[in-house]
């Protein structure tokens, strides 16, 4: 089966401990020393169920992209979850189970338990839909990553949501006899909780908390990250509609620095709603641990009197992403937002056996990116770079990714699978005569295809990667490579389009290249990626590095397409324009069609990549790389010279951490086209243009 069918399969996780053996285990000399000094990986012992995966994409449109995330409530003594399901369209929806046993689920219901409808998630300018290479994780729309509890009689469900493209949290409710009879129809809301910020993964706590001298209130847990280790922070209500209201500090993790504590250095969010033990509320959450890339799930214990205080964390995870069906598509994940306890009826002790139900993936790739395709091919053919192995850790100086090409398909362009290795004849020698001994091939990246309309013949260029076998020199060599072909399956290799000089390591590297029309002097003044050395204005002076690296927009003279081209004039200067969101590094991404938007004689809109400022080390080199977006330009081929350059960003994907990056536009009518961006150098998004609102944005 293909990994499409297979993304986002829903696994069950169970342990055969009863409850209170459990806690025993993770808690014991509570009050002699912190739990992170008393547990070790072993013993706190968390058993797969055989039966993984025990739920997975359906044969209905709305389910058929992906289904993961659960929440879980145990009612009338069926384990019910309403799981996050993505549609053919990109939309998420809340489908339903539920089981006798919390292991086979016997009833599925054929259609959506809930529909988020929220009239502010199209954007007059694109449209985000679920990932094109991997199938896993966000979309464009709907309500994502459902948390249940039951309430004095009332079921409330919260969720993350889209408003104006900016995640919010929102809550739903119902009695609990209306649910129990799927009467879904009698949803109240959604209330908005979170307050006009960048907002996701709010929990709340299955009962209303008092604290000292005070009503009990509804309890929301907005953040694991406190103002120390120690701590957590809620949100306590009587109305939640009122809690959007309130001023209070929640950090987005993404924009939290990392720390070591226990077992992570970045903490991600809350899993499933607490669970309440004679020793505390016992806490489920996601965090990064030197793996950067692979959630995992640890576990603490929060104070019954005061639940912001941290009494324990777990040492270790208490769940990692180790199966086949957890380590492919958006790679390493196990996502937890549901957990139970029931009845250990096939033991025959009367104890109970915790349950938490999470979201797996699969694909061949733990990293896609890069994707560009053949614009006359009709079953949508083309190329992308696959990440083989990742050192290092993500937005992070000297973090190398290794990579192969491989040919993509599909049948529609929201839809593309990868398919077999792309073969380049005289790949390895090319490779060899550029490198010698002396360096280090990681692979062929960054593709893109041009088609040659008086001829119909196939050019491929790439980035040529390599790196100074030295580590401690941190050099690396840049080319721009070039093959051509009658099709992806005849490409053969030529001399590099633009050839990196080892001598000039930076100002003379290309890549990401972005052809442009033939000019009155029929040449083509292409623009490509190159780097350039100088201070930095948006760093204090004190700090400045003599030798800041900048990446630039070049321009690059081809006279002949399947030639060397030559380097020409820088045409932007990240140091010259001052854009914050493109303060450091500049990459030209697909000039868009004429025929898709006209912005005068001799002129052409693109999309450019940028990357914000970094964070600096004591002497002025980037130690965490800013944050890449993609924004628009204009650019006269004519002339050589970039005459705009927008002065925000277009898109900043929520789900990226550091990066969104465009590679690739297919026009599809006079009013609308397909651009594809990865996300954190792991998958690629599609969003659809839209004519209208782009030219709103234009000067």
């Amino acid at each position: 089966m293909s990994f499409l069918f297979w993304a986002n399969i829903i696994a069950l996780l169970f342990s055969f401990f009863v409850i209170g053996a459990l806690l025993g285990v993770l808690f014991s000399e509570l009050f002699r020393a912190r739990l992170a000094k008393l547990l070790r990986p072993k013993l706190f012992a968390l058993v797969k169920s055989l039966k993984n995966p025990i739920l997975k994409p359906g044969t209905n449109p709305w389910t058929a992209e992906a289904v993961t995330n659960p929440a879980a409530a145990v009612l009338g003594g069926r384990t019910h979850l309403l799981y996050r399901a993505i549609g053919m369209d990109g939309v998420s929806r809340l489908g339903y189970a539920s089981s006798p046993d919390g292991i086979a689920f016997d009833k599925l219901l054929p259609s959506p338990a809930y529909i988020a409808r929220n009239p502010q998630e199209v954007s007059s300018c694109l449209r985000r839909y679920s990932p094109v290479l991997y199938p896993s994780g966000g979309s464009w729309g709907g309500c994502e990553d459902p948390r249940m509890v039951v309430i004095d009689g009332c079921v409330y469900v919260t969720f993350n949501m889209f408003e104006n493209w900016m995640l919010r949290v929102g809550v739903i409710s119902m009695n609990e006899e209306d649910f129990l009879a799927h009467r879904f129809y009698t949803w109240k809301g959604p209330i908005i909780l979170s307050h006009g910020v960048r907002d996701k993964n709010w929990v709340l706590f299955p009962e209303k908390i008092g604290l000292p001298g005070q009503d009990r209130q509804f309890a929301v847990l907005h953040s694991i990250i406190g103002d120390d280790e120690n701590h957590v922070r809620i949100e306590y209500t009587d109305d939640l509609a009122a809690l959007a209201q309130r001023k209070f500090v929640s950090p987005d993790p993404q924009n939290v620095p990392d720390r070591s504590i226990a077992w992570h250095v970045h903490v991600r969010s809350a899993g499933p709603p607490p669970l309440k033990t004679e020793k505390g509320w016992l806490v489920f959450y996601h965090a990064n641990d030197r793996e950067n890339h692979k959630y995992k799930l640890g576990a603490m214990l929060l104070d019954l009197v005061d639940p912001t205080k941290v009494l324990y964390r777990s040492a270790a995870p208490v769940l990692s992403p180790d199966e086949p069906y957890e380590n492919h598509g958006k790679p390493g994940i196990v996502y937890a937002c549901g957990a139970v306890v029931r009845p250990s009826t096939s033991l025959g002790t009367g104890d109970s056996t915790l349950f938490i139900y999470y979201g797996g993936a699969d694909s061949r790739f733990k990293h896609v990116m890069a994707v560009t395709l053949n614009p006359h091919a009709e079953n949508r053919e083309g190329v992308i770079r696959c990440i083989t192995s990742r050192s290092g850790e993500m937005g992070i100086r000297g973090n190398v990714d290794r990579s192969v090409l491989h040919k993509v398909h599909g049948d529609t362009l929201e839809r593309l699978t990868i398919s077999d290795p792309l073969v380049i004849k005289g790949e390895s020698e090319m490779v060899s005569q550029l490198g010698g001994d002396s360096w280090d091939f990681i692979g062929l990246e960054d593709p893109d295809i041009w088609i040659d309309e008086s001829t119909g013949r196939m050019h491929l260029y790439f980035t040529i990667a390599l790196i100074s076998k030295d580590r401690s020199k941190e050099h690396s060599l840049i080319s721009l490579g070039h093959a051509e072909g009658d099709d992806l399956n005849s490409l053969v290799m030529t001399i590099p389009a633009i050839t990196a000089d080892k001598h000039e390591y930076s100002n003379h590297k290309a890549k990401e290249v972005s052809i442009a029309p033939v000019n009155r002097n029929s040449v083509r003044l292409n623009l490509v990626e190159s780097g350039d050395r100088r201070k930095d204005p948006f760093y204090d002076t004190s700090r400045y590095a003599e030798d800041t690296s900048f990446s630039t927009v070049r321009v690059a003279v081809a006279e002949d397409m399947g030639k060397p081209w030559h380097l020409d004039n820088i045409v932007f200067h990240p140091a010259d324009y001052k854009i914050p969101w493109i303060a450091e590094h500049a990459s030209p991404g697909p000039l868009l069609p004429r025929s898709f938007i006209d912005v005068g004689d001799d002129k052409v809109l693109g999309i450019m990549n940028g990357r914000e400022a970094s964070n600096l080390d004591a002497v002025g080199k980037p130690i965490k790389y800013g944050t890449f977006s993609v924004g628009l330009f204009i650019y006269d081929y004519e002339r050589g010279k970039i005459e705009w350059v927008s002065s925000e960003p277009l898109i900043r994907d929520s789900e990226a951490q550091t990066i969104t990056f465009a590679s690739h536009f297919i026009e599809t009518n006079s009013d609308e086209g397909i651009l594809y961006a990865h996300v954190d150098d792991s998958f690629v998004r599609a969003y659809t243009l839209y004519t209208g609102g782009i030219r709103a944005l234009l000067p």
